[in-house]
Order: C-alpha cells, then sequence, then structure tokens
C-alpha cells in the first residue's frame, strides 16, 4: 500500500464514476488526500465543505452543520475573515484589526486563539493551520466555493478563443455556480473587497464571451447579456452589446424596449443620459 498511488487511483476512479460509494469510504478510511491537492475536484469526499457564493454554509463528512446559538456564529466569524482576507498566509495581526479592531494587543490574540480553538473543535483540529503568525485554510480538508469557482473563471479565459459551444459550456457551469454574491447577506466591511472583485471578474467574463459570440451567434450573446445585466443592471455596455444583436437579428421592438430600459435605469438611478455610442445604436432603430 502506497497512499501517493491510492489517492491517484481513488482520483482517476472518482472522475471516471467508477465505484463512487466504495471509493470515498476508503478514502475516508486511509485518510488519504489529494495528489496535488486540487480544490476544482468536488468529488473527492473533502472532510469540510465551505459554501459562500449567495450564502454561507458548511458542512463536516458530508453533514450539514447548523449553527443556532450567538456564540457559534460569532465563532464562525474568523471562518469568514479568513477566505475573505485570501484563504492563505493571513497574518493573525490583520485578522485580529477586523474581528477585534478595539481590543488591546494581548487581549486581541487571546481572543484570536480562543476562536481558532473553538472552530477546530466544530470542523476538524486540521482544518485552520497556524505557523509562524500566519493562518490558512488547511487544502487538504477543506473545500471552499468560492476557490474552485475562481479556478473555473481562470479557466474560461482559456476556452475563450476555441469556439461558440464550449464557451456556452463553460459559461453555464460558471453561473450556475454563481446563485449569488459572496457572503450574501453579510455586510461586514473586512468581506466586502472580496465581494466586489468576484462580482467584477464575473462581469468582465460574460462581457467578453458575449462579445466574443456576438461576432457570430447572436441568440447565445443575448442570452449572456440578459443573465449580465440580472448581476449589474447599469452597465450600459450590456445594453448595448444587447442592442448590436437584437439589431443584426432584425429584433426591433427588442431593441427598442432595450433601448429604452437603459435610458430609464441610467437617468433614475445615476441621473445620466445614454452614452453617444448608445444613442448611435439607437438611431438604427428609428
Amino acid at each position: 500500500w502506497f497512499d501517493g498511488v491510492m489517492a491517484r487511483l481513488c482520483a482517476l476512479a472518482l472522475r471516471n464514476d467508477i465505484q463512487k460509494e466504495y471509493v470515498c469510504k476508503l478514502i475516508r478510511l486511509r485518510n488519504l488526500s489529494p495528489a496535488k491537492p486540487s480544490i476544482e475536484f468536488e468529488a473527492w469526499p473533502w472532510e469540510v465543505r465551505i459554501y459562500t457564493l449567495g450564502r454561507f454554509a458548511l458542512t463536516k463528512d458530508g453533514a450539514p452543520l447548523t449553527f443556532s446559538g450567538k456564540a457559534q456564529k460569532k465563532t464562525l466569524a474568523i471562518v469568514k475573515a479568513l477566505l475573505s482576507l485570501g484563504g492563505r498566509d493571513v497574518s493573525e495581526s490583520r485578522l485580529q484589526d477586523v474581528l477585534w479592531p478595539d481590543a488591546e494587543g494581548d487581549q486581541a490574540r487571546q481572543n484570536l486563539k480562543a476562536t481558532v480553538h473553538r472552530v477546530r473543535k466544530l470542523i476538524g483540529a486540521e482544518s485552520i493551520q497556524w505557523h509562524e503568525g500566519k493562518l490558512s485554510l488547511n487544502p487538504q480538508l477543506c473545500w471552499v466555493d468560492v476557490w474552485a469557482f475562481e479556478q473555473q473563471l481562470n479557466k474560461l479565459l482559456q476556452v475563450l478563443p476555441t469556439g461558440h459551444t464550449a464557451i456556452m459550456s463553460a459559461m453555464n457551469d460558471i453561473l450556475n455556480r454563481y446563485p449569488g454574491l459572496y457572503l450574501q447577506g453579510d455586510d461586514e466591511s473586512y468581506l466586502l473587497a472580496m465581494r466586489e472583485r468576484l462580482r467584477s471578474k464575473v462581469l468582465r467574463l460574460l462581457e467578453q464571451a458575449a462579445r466574443t459570440l456576438g461576432q457570430q451567434h447572436h441568440t447565445d450573446a443575448i442570452s449572456l447579456y440578459l443573465r449580465a445585466l440580472e448581476i449589474e443592471p447599469l452597465a450600459e455596455v450590456f445594453y448595448q452589446g444587447l442592442l448590436r444583436s437584437y439589431l443584426a437579428l432584425g429584433l426591433m421592438a427588442e431593441a427598442r424596449s432595450t433601448y429604452e430600459r437603459c435610458r430609464n435605469n441610467l437617468m433614475t438611478l445615476l441621473k445620466v443620459s445614454p452614452s453617444a455610442e448608445t444613442e448611435r445604436l439607437a438611431s438604427a432603430i428609428k
């Protein structure tokens, strides 16, 4: 028995849907880890799974954890903060600053030590690593949806030049994995940068994919522009893309409705008029 060899064999079996129940049992029994931790490998029976997109949820050994007490919810704030600050090699001083900004140095560190201890009791002693003043979620044990999602986003960049079928397949997968904003419902300042970075990245990729499809596949481009506007209804570039595709297909009623929606949203919410490019496209409708 060689752990590394068997871990690769188990991964191969899971990827090919071979004896999944037995393989997962074997992994847990032998405490195997992926040969090269690959966070997008969702089929692996991760000890801990953390969900942050559209909600916050945790599972331990496949069972969802529920948190009803105020103390437990406070404890889990460190998981949210750790992820929001990158999830890996986050300095203890940074965590102390965002979670206990009013505490003195020694007290803040004691708070951090006590909170990490409680989290480890909840989700596993090895779930959070603390080494030389830096904390990380253990990638050998923890699967995090936002980490897997970002890897999918990076892969999409490689797919964009390959053709419309691959682009639509990749985009559908991305959008299915993005049910809502990062830690939606939470308003702590430390998570806003991560939320906006992810949101901006999704919108940027949607725009690139839709623009690529809009060269020949206008119907698919329209579906992506509409999804983008659900995320950001004030992005004029998406209205412009919609107008171009509707005009290319001769769908004048849809184009007119899109222009009116764009103008009304910009005037009502931003107090600005559509740009010259939007007006130029609108003139083709008239």
